[in-house]
């Protein structure tokens, strides 16, 4: 499903990112991703009101894709 969910990203390289699955360490219970280093949502208090509208306008609008147009999350 992360390989799916990354197919459906794959346009919009400059907004999101999904990490890439290492198929031959994955198991049929363990998934094995590369590690990426990121912020935390919650962290984003006290950025610039620029930088969180940017972050909102981003999740909300993946949101919607994956509910009305993937229907997957």
């Amino acid at each position: 499903m992360q390989r799916h969910y990354s197919d459906r990203l794959a346009p919009y390289p400059k907004d999101y990112y999904t990490p890439k699955v290492f198929t031959d360490m994955t198991t049929k219970h363990i998934i094995c991703t590369e590690f990426v280093d990121g912020v935390e949502i919650d962290t984003l208090t006290s950025e610039p009101q620029k930088t969180k509208d940017r972050a909102g306008e981003l999740l909300l609008k993946l949101c919607f894709k994956e509910l009305f147009e993937w229907h997957i999350m």
